[in-house]
């Protein structure tokens, strides 16, 4: 009987104080984040671009003249293309002007949700 009356206490709290946020605020830097933020700008950086361009050429080249070779070299020379594209694919979205979402307080006011 006291649990249910606990439970019961603690629900009602919970809906009666929707605006108190339980989740810490902030976001503090994590020990690893600076490592993949390394890891991502050399990812998408122009050397990387360089690699991705001259793999894809070679990648699609070598898949043209396929034909005498086995499945597997094809398998792998597909997974390049692809890893080259995936690559190089921010770059040129860059280069075309091309941005993620970007979100503002005033997108907030529009659509009724809270920042």
């Amino acid at each position: 009987m006291k649990i249910s009356r606990l439970i019961t206490a603690a629900s009602s709290s919970v809906l009666l104080l929707p605006n108190v946020a339980l989740a810490a605020t902030g976001g503090g830097k994590l020990p690893w984040s600076s490592a993949l933020s390394t890891l991502r700008d050399d990812l998408t950086g122009p050397t990387a671009f360089s690699i991705a361009v001259v793999a894809a050429f070679a990648a699609i080249l070598a898949y043209s003249f396929s034909h005498e070779m086995s499945g597997w070299v094809k398998a792998i020379l597909l997974v390049t293309i692809l890893m080259s594209a995936l690559t190089g694919i921010v770059n040129i979205a860059a280069a075309l002007g091309i941005t993620g979402a970007v979100f503002t307080p005033g997108d907030a006011i529009v659509t009724g949700g809270s920042f």
